[in-house]
C-alpha cells in the first residue's frame, strides 16, 4: 500500500500545496485539488496492483512521487 514518506510534510496555500522534505528541505508543488484526490486515494488504501485501474497520467504521477521519495510502498500492512 502506498503512503507518504515519514519525512514529508504538506503545506497548503489556497490552490497550490507543497510537499516538503524535512530532511533535505526539498519542495515539490502540487495543485491542491490534485493533492486532495491523492490523499483520498491513499486513505482508501491505494495498492500497487490498483494502479492499472487508473489512467496513465495518474500512474506516472505516482511513479514520480515514489522516485522523489514523497511516496513509499508500506510493506507492513498490519
Amino acid at each position: 500500500m502506498y503512503k507518504l514518506c515519514n519525512n514529508i510534510r504538506i503545506k497548503t496555500c489556497d490552490e497550490i500545496s507543497f510537499f516538503i522534505n524535512i530532511d533535505n528541505n526539498s519542495i515539490f508543488n502540487i495543485k491542491t485539488d490534485t493533492l486532495n484526490y491523492l490523499l483520498r486515494e491513499l486513505n482508501m488504501g491505494l495498492l500497487e496492483t490498483d494502479l492499472k485501474q487508473h489512467n496513465s497520467f495518474f500512474v506516472d504521477f505516482i511513479v514520480k512521487l515514489k522516485d522523489l521519495n514523497i511516496l513509499m510502498v508500506d510493506t507492513d500492512e498490519n
